[in-house]
């Protein structure tokens, strides 16, 4: 089964003879670890004995190419080969007549299963040495036209010109004649493009070399006829060459770049069934497709949840189960107007199970979705943040890197989860534009976990190389969360963004019920698990909904949709307060049922979040919950910020600081970062905008404080007003500035230890070590928060505040030091 996707198979031929097997393998499987079919088994015998007759059928044409082939080294590899297959050919069947004996004997089962494997790795492995041996004959014939090809360069009159030439011309023939037989058999598209490309050029050669050759002979002190000799010849051998290396290459798993990989096969398979032709099938990759089908299928299946797993190899059961009959069917035959009627609803019977198998195939493919993009702490963030607080409060300088190897390997299995989610949904797409969507930011996300590690071991180096590595990862803890929406945003071109939605409502009412049981038996780490799973849940399908409405075009019905999904949000962020109560209060009966009155609210917004999506309890045109949904997309939702004038002290600091020394660099930059408006900014609150809800649908909720005035650095304004913007790329690089005064700071405190008054060194030393500590959390939260609407932006503001008192603290203390620095 490994077999099909590795590229080890170069040709249509090939997958022609085993696709059936490794099908017949597939099926095998699915049966044995399902109990309700061990009748099955009892009627494999014949299938047994089809699959013995193919190999034994095999083993004879192998036995007789070998004695009318002349390549020694296929005769000494094959030999071996057909005793093995024949072997095996002859033990399926007895494993299959001892299964029909005793069906419910599981050793009886793995027995014909391994005897089945066996032939199928026997007929790959004597195929592939035949295949071998023909690709050794093209590739002596290469050789032979590259020998050909020298001596037609070594001509020296026209005599010995012509001769050589006839040489080249039959080896040229003879390489033709042999790759254009070989380029239709190949599973590969790019590779029977390049080599059909390649035979072109050697045509167009031909004349070229021809020329260049007599006009070499003929004028041999001419400059251009020996640049164009050595020009021609040069480009013969590099096409040669080129053929050789292709056909030795193995071919990529690939599709033809319309859609995904699932949706093709599937489209091709059923575009197959819909003709009733029966003789069509036998000509056809109906055995290929099918089984590229399941194996897909199949691979979902093994990495989903245990129900999702179960629907969807049920369903490769029953196909398979049909593709046997079909099999079958198209050997046998009768031809009767009884059997073709029988035929027809065979393959209307198998297109409709199909069906089946793609509805269970692509609900399985959304849980995944669901699970793998709900984790609220990202492990990178949890990494970055260990690293964080390891540097600073350890003892020894040196990170050690043992302790964060757990963090980095469940950081790399999530990141390789979610890779192998963006490849099923990719193969789900329908058109290129997604396909290639989905794919570019799969690749984006994989080439930043390759940058983890090699980061991670340059923490163990000195402290220059230190920061300099944190200051690398930091940037690829940023460039992970954006490349991260942009996947999902991937996602939603491809998925049904109202399937998904109902299946988060499904899975919003277990939550529901799961912290309802929790909370009898009193255990908060599972009702906050709950709570959490549900707001994350509330969250994604929020930011699905969002993507939905930016794609449509009508204003009508953007702005409607945008007032059921402000409903959703306040609702979950009604679910958020009401959590912090309950915990307060140590599990208060009633505060407890006023969360549930909140979670079912966020339920049935949820439901007619789901509903607005067809056009449906969209609010009256003149209804003021769509102005009010106007003036929050277009009104400012951040507070003003009050720019002042830079004061004459910084100025002379700027002066001060100019006088170079080893640390110019970093002190230039610490320069610049006091030179930002050293005055807080005073924030005001907006106005409330707060959209209108409908009574029926929003129960009443407790009003969220927000503080009223809040002192911020004027970066610090920034990253608030980003944050409540929903402003990604902005906030993105509002953090990296952040990170950049934050080292400043950080370093210049190192360097100043010796010239501040010695009263001062503890104060520093701790403003230090609570500067260190606070800026990864500043970042994280204002990441998390601009990234989940139902999250409210306190959290940012508070950590902005003490962010900036921090550095105005330590400007305090360093501002006196600075001339004698």
């Amino acid at each position: 089964m490994v077999l099909a996707g590795d590229g080890l198979i170069q040709t249509c031929s090939i997958e022609q003879v085993v696709a059936p097997i490794a099908t017949h393998l597939c099926y095998l499987k699915l049966l044995s670890e399902n109990e309700e079919w061990s009748e099955q088994f009892t009627q494999l015998e014949t299938a047994a004995y089809a699959v013995a007759k193919t190999s034994k059928n095999m083993a004879l044409i192998a036995s007789r190419a070998i004695v009318e082939s002349d390549d020694g080294v296929m005769k000494m590899e094959m030999s071996p080969l057909l005793e093995s297959l024949k072997l095996s050919s002859q033990h399926v069947i007895l494993a299959a007549q001892k299964l029909s004996i005793q069906p419910d004997n599981p050793e009886h089962r793995e027995e014909l299963i391994e005897a089945t494997q066996n032939v199928l790795l026997g007929v790959v492995k004597v195929l592939l040495v035949e295949d071998d041996a023909t690709l050794r004959k093209i590739t002596a014939a290469a050789h032979w036209l590259l020998e050909s090809l020298t001596q037609v360069g070594a001509a020296t009159n026209i005599r010995s010109l012509l001769k050589m030439f006839q040489v080249y011309s039959k080896a040229m023939q003879l390489l033709h004649n042999l790759v254009m037989e070989r380029i239709p058999d190949l599973r590969d598209c790019r590779q029977q493009e390049h080599l059909k490309a390649c035979m072109e050029t050697l045509k167009r050669c031909i004349s070229m070399l021809h020329t260049a050759m007599y006009t070499t002979i003929k004028h041999p002190t001419s400059e251009e006829a020996q640049d164009a000799k050595k020009y021609i010849l040069h480009q013969v051998a590099t096409t040669v060459n080129d053929i050789i290396i292709t056909l030795k290459t193995n071919s990529g798993h690939m599709t033809t770049g319309s859609c995904g990989y699932y949706t093709e096969k599937r489209k091709e398979l059923l575009r197959l069934l819909s003709n009733p032709d029966f003789t069509l099938l036998k000509e056809s990759k109906f055995d290929i497709l099918l089984r590229d089908l399941v194996f897909h299928s199949m691979a979902v299946a093994n990495t989903s949840r245990r129900e999702n797993h179960s629907s969807v190899n049920a369903n490769c059961q029953l196909v398979l189960q049909l593709w046997s009959e079909v099999s079958q069917q198209t050997k046998f035959s009768l031809n009767k107007q009884k059997s073709k009627e029988y035929e027809e609803n065979l393959l209307v019977s198998l297109m409709k199970q199909i069906h089946k198998l793609d509805d269970a195939v692509v609900k399985a493919s959304l849980y995944q979705v669901m699970d793998s993009f709900l984790i609220t702490s990202c492990p990178l963030d949890h990494l970055v943040n260990t690293i964080h607080y390891i540097s600073e409060n350890e003892s020894d300088s040196d990170l050690k890197l043992d302790t964060i190897q757990p963090l980095s390997e469940v950081f790399i299995a999530h990141a390789d989860k979610m890779a192998e989610v963006a490849s099923f949904i990719s193969a789900l797409a329908n058109d290129e534009k997604s396909l290639e969507g989905v794919e570019n930011s799969r690749v984006c996300l994989m080439r930043l976990k390759d940058e983890v590690t090699p980061l991670l071991l340059e923490l163990g180096g000195d402290s220059v190389q230190y920061q300099g590595a944190l200051h690398k990862l930091i940037n690829v803890q940023l460039r992970w969360l954006e490349e991260k929406e942009q996947l999902l945003n991937a996602f939603s071109n491809v998925i049904n963004v109202k399937a998904y939605i109902h299946l988060a409502v499904q899975e919003m009412k277990c939550d529901m019920d799961n912290c309802i049981k929790a909370h009898k038996e009193q255990d908060s780490v599972l009702v906050s698990r709950c709570i959490s799973s549900f707001i994350g849940r509330v969250s994604q399908v929020v930011k699905f909904v969002r993507r939905h409405v930016d794609k449509s075009d009508d204003p009508i019905y953007r702005n409607g949709l945008l007032v059921l999904v402000k409903q959703a949000e306040y609702s979950v962020a009604e679910v958020t307060g009401y959590t912090s109560d309950i915990f307060n209060t140590f599990f208060d009966e009633e505060e407890f049922s006023s969360l549930v009155d909140r979670l079912t609210v966020s339920i049935k917004n949820t439901n007619i979040l789901c509903e607005g999506l067809d056009g449906l309890q969209h609010p009256h045109l003149l209804s003021p919950l769509r102005e009010g949904a106007r003036q929050s997309a277009i009104s400012s939702p951040v507070p003003a910020i009050t720019d002042l004038q830079m004061s004459t002290n910084d100025q002379a600091i700027s002066e001060d600081l100019l006088g170079g020394d080893e640390n110019l660099k970093m002190k230039m930059k610490f320069q610049n970062k006091l030179s930002e408006d050293p005055e807080p900014a005073k924030v005001y609150q907006a106005e409330n905008t707060e959209v209108l809800m409908e009574p029926t649908l929003i129960l009443d909720s407790k009003p969220v404080q927000t503080p009223q005035s809040i002192d911020l650095l004027p970066l610090l304004c920034e990253v608030v007003r980003m944050t409540k913007g929903k402003d990604v790329e902005a906030l993105n690089t509002a953090c990296t500035e952040i990170i950049e005064l934050s080292s400043c700071y950080i370093q210049a405190t190192k360097e100043a230890a010796g010239i501040v008054d010695t009263t001062c060194i503890q104060e520093m030393e701790s403003l230090r070590s609570e500067l260190v500590a606070l800026t990864p959390q500043l970042v994280q939260t204002a990441q998390e928060t601009v990234m989940n609407s139902a999250k409210s932006t306190d959290n940012v503001f508070r950590h902005s505040t003490q962010f900036s008192d921090l550095i105005k603290n330590t400007r305090k203390i360093m501002l006196p030091t600075l001339p004698s620095w």
